[in-house]
Formats: structure tokens, C-alpha cells, sequence
């Protein structure tokens, strides 16, 4: 994953190579998201002694922001692929001003949309 964030623009592009290491014979899909991490905000402790309780700077984790390429992601390839073949894609985003960019990571991940098993993923900051 490579990243590029322009700061004055809040614009952040991003490229995804994938290679594969064997023989496919199905669709692969690519799912590419937006996380946010330490994002300071409401939350409800219902496992608290006295009962619920509300925890107004509560610090979550791994927020998702956004989708490159929608919830699913896209194919990667058309019924089968064959060992070294590269596929490569970009995407573009503006940033929320909302958003804290330096607690921003782009998550991208291959998967096998009959199973969902993860082939592959990997996580980069911007």
C-alpha cells in the first residue's frame, strides 16, 4: 500500500499492489477502508458495578471512516490468475476536517468472498 496525503487539501490517494504467490481459480475481491484510531467520544459502560454508567472521553479504537471501494470491495480478477500476476489499483479521498489524518490508516485486505477467508491483508498509516 502506498500512500499520499496532501494536508492543505485534506486529499489522500492511495495505491494497492497485489501479487499473487499461486494459482487462483475464483474471483478474488480487494476491500480497501478508512480508520481512524483514538477518536475521543461518548461511551456507555454496561458492565460497570452500579449499573450502566456514560463515559464522555472514552478513546476508541480502529474507527472506520470510510470505503475506497465500497463494503464488499471489488474482483480483483476475472476467474483465474496465475502465479506472479500483479494487480494494482488506485483510489482517492477527501478527508473529513473532522478527521485526524496522523491517527488515519488505510486497511486493505484480499478475501475469498464464497468463504471470506482473508488471504491477505495489510495496514499503513498516512
Amino acid at each position: 500500500i502506498i500512500t499520499c496525503y496532501d494536508a492543505d487539501s485534506q486529499s489522500l490517494a492511495v495505491v494497492v499492489r497485489s501479487t499473487f504467490l499461486e494459482e487462483a481459480n475464483k474471483t478474488d475481491r480487494l476491500a480497501v477502508y478508512l480508520a481512524e484510531d483514538q477518536v475521543v467520544g461518548w461511551q456507555k459502560d454496561y458492565g460497570a458495578p452500579n449499573g450502566q454508567i456514560d463515559i464522555p472521553d472514552y478513546a476508541h479504537r480502529q474507527v472506520l471512516r470510510e470505503t475506497f471501494n465500497g463494503t464488499w470491495g471489488e474482483p480483483v480478477h476475472d476467474g483465474s490468475i496465475e502465479v506472479g500476476a500483479v494487480y494494482t489499483k488506485g483510489y482517492a479521498l477527501q478527508l473529513s476536517p473532522d478527521w485526524k489524518p496522523e491517527n488515519c490508516r488505510v486497511i486493505a485486505f484480499l478475501y475469498d468472498p464464497d468463504t471470506y477467508e482473508v488471504r491477505q491483508v495489510e495496514q499503513v498509516g498516512i
